[in-house]
């Protein structure tokens, strides 16, 4: 499949021949919802917990006699009917991760990039040498390509500190190596701007 290379400034400078089983893949919405519950479970830390009516301290006295008082009977103010008392379905620490083989994470990141792909959503930079802490730069060349406040992924086959650091605080904009690009980044991203080297890279890469 052939997508096309622009410059910083939007001028097309060509086309750039890509891997078909990457970028014009078999969509499959099956895999790729599989792949994004699973990567979001991953994400969980599992640690949330709360007592048990056992674990809550205090409530080892009965808070009235049983019988007499009028009142409904009570052995524990530790009951979870009672305010600061036990849960009665308590948290405990759990694993929320989900396995999903390798094959079924690389098949589901095809169908997203090829769904990009087919809707015109992958553009490509000839090259994007940033020596500058500049967030106006990088707002000005989005916008020069028709991004302006669009979520826009920009995958680089390499870290480049001054470009992380100059897009980081404009919103729903994200600098990523394309060795660690997912299927839900690809998903969450309407658009995706990758250098014609990190394109290439993402045809190795694992979601």
């Amino acid at each position: 499949m052939k997508i096309k290379i622009y410059d910083r400034k939007g001028q097309e400078k060509g086309e750039q021949e890509l891997s078909d089983s990457i970028f014009a893949a078999e969509i499959r919405p099956g895999l790729v919802h599989q792949v994004v519950v699973a990567h979001l479970a991953n994400q969980r830390q599992g640690t949330s917990a709360t007592k048990t009516r056992s674990q809550v301290r205090g409530g080892g006295k009965k808070p009235w006699r049983q019988k007499g008082t009028g009142r409904a009977r009570h052995g524990s103010i530790r009951s979870p009917i009672w305010r600061g008392g036990g849960h009665t379905f308590a948290k405990v620490p759990r694993e929320f991760r989900h396995r999903t083989p390798v094959k079924v994470r690389r098949a589901a990141l095809a169908s997203v990039l090829s769904h990009r792909a087919a809707e015109g959503r992958i553009r490509l930079l000839d090259e994007l040498a940033w020596d500058e802490y500049s967030t106006k730069g990088i707002a000005t060349m989005l916008k020069t390509l028709g991004y302006d406040k669009q979520k826009v992924l920009i995958l680089v086959d390499h870290y480049m500190p001054k470009l992380v650091a100059s897009a980081r605080n404009i919103p729903n904009v994200t600098v990523e190596e394309a060795r660690n690009l997912n299927t839900y980044m690809a998903l969450w991203h309407d658009n995706i701007l990758a250098t014609t080297a990190a394109a290439v890279q993402i045809g190795g890469g694992v979601a």
